[in-house]
């Protein structure tokens, strides 16, 4: 069955952008990988200011901070993604990014559920 990696990566304050292109270097080595099918890329953006903070009920942990970025990678399966882990390339894609990170990325394997679109 297909699994979705979702990693959240926090860089040093202010290094977002350099941050940003190693993450596009690593793309390209696990996308290498024949169990390595598509990797997603988002940053954290900052608000504005121009509107008030939203009001929610249940009360999150909100990051909307230009320095953490979210991965989504598509693997052919849990076990691929963990055989990856053994090899010569995770090493390489781990070089890229160790001295930039801010704390250890957070990341865990997840299977499709559910998509709605609005009008």
């Amino acid at each position: 069955m297909t699994s979705i990696e979702i990693s959240h990566l926090h860089c040093a304050r202010g290094m977002g952008d350099e941050f940003g292109e190693r993450l596009e270097a690593m793309m390209k080595i696990m996308l290498d990988d024949e169990d390595c099918h598509e990797i997603v890329l988002y940053r954290g953006v900052k608000p504005t200011g121009d509107v008030p903070t939203p009001k929610v009920q249940f009360n999150p942990v909100v990051t909307e901070d230009p320095d953490e970025f979210c991965l989504i990678v598509t693997w052919t399966s849990v076990d691929a993604h963990n055989v990856w882990t053994t090899t010569a390339a995770q090493p390489r894609v781990a070089e890229l990014i160790k001295d930039m990170l801010d704390g250890p990325p957070r990341y865990g394997n997840y299977s499709f559920v559910s998509r709605r679109t609005g009008a």
